[in-house]
């Protein structure tokens, strides 16, 4: 788990999954997925690769102090995010953990926003701070 000391408590636009959890998520079989996750932790290895039919896609193994989990974006989400593919860097990664319509109908984490993890804080606090979180005034 990525320490965010203080954070984690205080903050609840902030508040983390460890990715030992997204693990566990994965093998319990009852679990229906819809589930919101904010994941950090340090970029151990990515993959560049086309599929059979020649559209890109790539794999992110991101690791934190409670385990590791392996993101693959597909199309769309991985030209949106492939600069973010870099291994060594630290990324706060916000999502859904959903259960696949098709296959094996096993749950799959859909990345909805990836940001360098040093930068994070200050774009929370300037949304804070102007009254906006996401889309939403408060």
């Amino acid at each position: 788990m990525f320490i965010f000391q203080g954070i984690h408590s205080t903050t609840s636009n902030l508040r983390w999954t460890p990715l030992q959890t997204l693990l566990l998520m994965n093998s319990t079989t009852r679990q229906q997925g819809g589930k919101e996750c904010k994941v950090a932790g340090i970029v151990s290895s990515v993959e560049h690769r086309l599929t059979k039919t020649g559209k890109p896609f790539g794999k992110l193994a991101l690791e934190d102090y409670s385990g590791k989990y392996e993101f693959t974006m597909w199309s769309e989400d991985y030209m949106k995010y492939k600069s973010f593919l870099m291994p060594g860097i630290f990324l706060f990664i916000e999502g859904n953990v959903n259960r696949k319509t098709w296959g094996d109908m096993s749950l799959e984490f859909k990345i909805r926003s990836i940001d360098l993890l040093n930068e994070i804080g200050v774009k929370r606090a300037k949304a804070y701070k102007s009254g906006w979180i996401g889309e939403h005034k408060f």
